[in-house]
């Protein structure tokens, strides 16, 4: 995916402003509450994602769906990931159990820009499944129609009770999908949603958007990453790498 960001302050693009940081620090470090100052200004995931008409999702040469535009994206993310309609409300916590390509790619950015994402490996066992979703305490899940895996990950959703949402590819374009309600979200497992909504579309900056496992020598943990979390980290990757729209 492109890097080339739409969103500016003082009237210069945020890209150019994290390029031009990046090339001025190459021999310092790069200082990730000066990166926090650069994104002082966005609210939400939108506000991040550009709306031009270059390429942002692309597949390998000789595949046979087109490249997927920053605009088409943004529109898609805006306006047709919607989960509302099957009564998962915003702020709640969506397993995403999904194949690597452009589908997981997009569905993360869906999923942020008004949920909270728990990734889960299509390759754990059901059990393992289970309680990765319990420890989430996830909703509903989210699986690509005819991915290998999708069997585990059903059984361990119809345990706990929680929505399941199909995704099946759609059009010529890189990406798109259709949802399909597969299970219906249980009235016991629906969350209250966000206590203090800031915009009730969009997650703010400040709320978490994505939950990830990790294992260690003390075990299983759950570690919560919040947007402002993640977007700053990808800023000081920008800004080290002194990275620009053609990279």
């Amino acid at each position: 995916m492109a890097v080339q960001v739409d969103y500016a302050m003082d009237g210069i693009p945020l890209l150019e402003k994290l390029n031009n940081y990046g090339r001025n620090g190459l021999n310092a470090n790069i200082k990730g509450n000066e990166v926090q100052n650069l994104l002082s200004g966005y609210s939400n995931i939108l506000d991040l994602m550009p709306s031009s008409g270059s390429n942002a999702i692309l597949e390998p040469i000789g595949a046979r769906r087109n490249a997927l535009t920053h605009k088409r994206l943004r529109e898609f993310v805006s306006n047709e990931f919607q989960f509302e309609e099957f009564g998962i409300r915003p702020g709640s916590r969506v397993g995403v159990l999904l194949p690597n390509g452009p589908e997981l790619a997009i569905t993360l950015f869906g999923v942020m820009s008004k949920w909270c994402a728990a990734p889960i490996n299509l390759t754990n066992t059901w059990e393992e499944t289970k309680a990765e979703l319990k420890s989430t305490r996830a909703v509903a899940i989210v699986i690509l129609a005819g991915a290998v895996g999708n069997e585990e990950a059903i059984r361990a959703a119809e345990e706990l009770s929680l929505g399941i949402i199909t995704l099946t590819s759609a059009g010529s374009f890189s990406g798109l999908f259709h949802f399909k309600l597969l299970q219906p979200v249980s009235a016991s497992t629906i969350t209250t949603g966000v206590d203090q909504v800031e915009n009730i579309r969009l997650s703010g900056r400040n709320r978490t958007v994505l939950l990830l496992q990790t294992s260690g020598t003390s075990g299983k943990k759950l570690v919560p990453y919040t947007l402002n979390t993640l977007m700053v980290g990808v800023g000081c990757i920008v800004s080290s790498w002194a990275l620009g729209p053609q990279d």
